[in-house]
């Protein structure tokens, strides 16, 4: 016959029912009268149950806590992506900034900046000002875009669908409201 080998954890939870069970004898055996017996019986039962809530509660706590470490050791959430992209837009703004502040720095100490234009006469304070003599190159300053029109580096960041001829039209802004214009139909509309 093969012997049948029980694991340490069976043979703990047998011990403890039989330690429990042969305690309780002596138990009944001290009250004699039922209802102190039933209140004591009551009362160990509920005290195990007690025990058993908490315990699992707590084992849901520390699975919440070890599932949340877990987590916060892979790549990036999608709220620290979009925080990190804005931290390097404001560093690029700040370095425009800086510059910009640095060419006017340079037009008041009395020296154009390099690429400025010289300036003209102080125009009048009374009536309108006179008009440059100079033209001021418009390639000094880049044209601005409109807000729908991708950058070279720019990848959609979701599609809608034209109502009129049912063309997609990528998304390069998670600004809402949203005006945007079909590319085919010519269209103009809010997406909210």
């Amino acid at each position: 016959m093969a012997e049948v080998r029980y694991r340490f954890s069976w043979q703990l939870a047998l011990a403890i029912v039989l330690v429990m069970t042969v305690a309780i004898v002596p138990v009944i055996i001290y009250f004699l009268d039922f209802k102190s017996l039933f209140l004591f019986v009551t009362g160990y039962f509920m005290a195990w149950v007690v025990m058993m809530l908490i315990a699992l509660m707590g084992a849901f706590l520390l699975g919440l806590a070890v599932g949340h470490r877990a987590a916060s050791k892979s790549d990036f959430s999608p709220f620290e992506v979009e925080m990190l992209k804005m931290r390097e837009e404001v560093k690029t703004l700040k370095d425009l900034v800086h510059r910009h502040n640095q060419h006017h720095d340079g037009e008041q100490q009395g020296g154009p900046a390099e690429g400025a234009p010289e300036p003209g006469p102080a125009p009048k304070p009374q009536g309108t000002p006179e008009p440059p003599e100079r033209p001021i190159p418009v390639e000094a300053e880049p044209e601005p875009r409109p807000p729908m029109a991708p950058g070279p580096e720019m990848q959609p960041v979701g599609k809608v669908r034209c109502s009129q001829c049912k063309t997609v039209i990528p998304l390069y802004s998670k600004k809402r409201p949203l005006e945007i214009k079909c590319t085919k139909c010519g269209k103009v509309g809010v997406l909210r």
